[in-house]
């Protein structure tokens, strides 16, 4: 028997060990307060209260997959990246070279990059999510001040700032347009604007609901707290903008220096060395 059904038939046992830990390893049941209501997932402690699974359930409800059975179908995902990454690598690595040693080292390199792939791209996809809406945000704020002040109350403004964000701010005006059903049913704005948070990982709907209902208490005006709010969104985006401009600065000094340098230093000294080696094939010892 040759070498590649083994390795073949070995990565499909490996592949089912996975599939069969991952399908055990479920989403544990959320403690819960002393009222009985559930904690919210991304406020409790690290450790033994967020399994793995619950921290999969997060990003893939933050990556805008919402359905119930979104873990185990991205578990079975990277299970079958995994032995497919590896079954290609075992075929790359058999092409490539004739020599023993290439299958195994190509199977285990796909069958590393078929497991993490699946992570990198969910990362990617919560990374493009939140700045997406993060840089919308402040375009609602300024919409829904615009409109208090011409005299709509909040739950008409709201609805109509998330008419204004659809085709811009799809996945914005999306996730207004939950909150706007939520608390025309009858919630309040902070457990609704706090759910918003569950659901994205967006901590300025948990900002917004927390003024909401400061504004509801104390009888100020939210028009103008809203204008606050946007003002220091602004200011840290801002912050934010300058700090990652300074970074970039120095990451394009190293590359200059390892790109231009050298290229400089051939072209100012090349020319000389060879003005002194011609000078040197001229010297004899008379």
């Amino acid at each position: 028997m040759t070498l590649a059904p083994l390795l073949a038939g070995l990565l499909a046992f490996v592949g089912a060990l996975a599939a069969g830990w991952l399908l055990r390893n479920r989403v544990a049941p959320q403690p819960a307060l002393e009222g009985g209501d559930a904690l919210p997932g991304i406020w409790r402690d690290s450790g033994a209260s967020r399994p793995g699974s619950a921290l999969l359930s997060d990003r893939l409800r933050f990556a805008g997959f919402e359905r119930l059975d979104a873990a185990p179908r991205f578990r079975m995902a990277r299970v079958a990246c995994l032995v497919l990454g590896g079954l290609a690598g075992l075929r790359l690595g058999e092409f490539l070279s004739a020599q023993d040693l290439a299958a195994p080292y190509g199977a285990l390199l796909g069958a590393f990059l078929g497991w993490r792939l699946p992570g990198w791209w969910l990362n990617t996809r919560v990374e493009r999510r939140r700045l997406e809406i993060q840089a919308d945000f402040p375009i609602m704020l300024d919409l829904l001040q615009i409109s208090m002040q011409g005299g709509m109350g909040l739950h008409a403004a709201w609805a109509s700032s998330a008419a204004s964000l659809e085709g811009s701010g799809d996945l914005l005006a999306r996730e207004m347009r939950q909150v706007d059903i939520a608390v025309g049913l009858g919630r309040s704005w902070g457990e609704t604007l706090d759910e918003a948070t569950e659901r994205t990982g967006i901590s300025e709907f948990r900002s917004l609901g927390a003024l909401l209902g400061q504004t509801q208490r104390f009888g100020t005006g939210v028009a103008d707290m809203i204008r606050v709010l946007c003002d220091s969104l602004r200011h840290d985006e801002v912050q934010a903008l300058e700090e990652l401009a300074h970074r970039r600065t120095v990451r394009m000094l190293a590359v200059l220096t390892s790109v231009l340098l050298p290229a400089t230093l051939m072209i100012v000294f090349f020319p000389l060395l060879l003005i002194a080696l011609d000078a040197m094939r001229g010297v004899t010892i008379d």
